[in-house]
């Protein structure tokens, strides 16, 4: 049995290797967040970084019980600023959506006490999800940037502003 800070189990190897999965796809998501030129999306790609790296040292240092309380804190701060960014521009409502289903699924999944497995297999897929959108936002983004002038400036101005300003 091998452990990490107060986590121990016989699979470390694995939760190093799932880290690391992981970290590659937050490197590519902040990567495009910057080559994509949109504060709105460059903003929320360093949230999401921030709030997971703090939710991965808080999993190694703390029972799955704290562990819980802690994704409801950071989950609800993260949705709020989206919900205040969302105000603004499209783009970080979709992410403010995501958080609050997974605000909802955290509490529905403790109150039926779904086991720890399922509960943090459901919670990286929502994460997936939302690495996925912000990804995916920047490469539009990126290619829209790029695209050849084809067609009027005021419509690409606009489709801009529609994702992310």
């Amino acid at each position: 049995m091998g452990c990490i800070l107060n986590h121990c189990h016989g699979d470390i190897a694995m939760d190093i290797v799932v880290i690391g999965y992981y970290a590659t796809f937050v490197a590519v998501m902040i990567v495009l967040s910057l080559l994509s030129q949109s504060r709105a999306i460059l903003t929320a790609g360093f949230l999401i970084a921030l709030v997971w790296l703090v939710s991965i040292l808080w999993f190694f240092a703390a029972d799955m019980r704290h562990y819980y309380a802690l994704a409801l804190l950071l989950d609800g701060a993260l949705a709020f600023q989206f919900w205040r960014m969302g105000q603004r521009e499209v783009f970080p409502s979709v992410l403010c959506y995501l958080l609050i289903g997974e605000i909802i699924f955290i509490v529905a999944a403790r109150a039926v006490s779904l086991s720890d497995f399922w509960t943090i297999f459901v919670l990286n897929r929502i994460f997936e999800a939302m690495l996925l959108y912000v990804i995916g936002s920047a490469i539009y983004r990126i290619r829209t940037l790029r695209a050849p002038e084809t067609h009027a400036p005021e419509a690409d101005a606009n489709r801009l502003r529609f994702i992310a300003g």
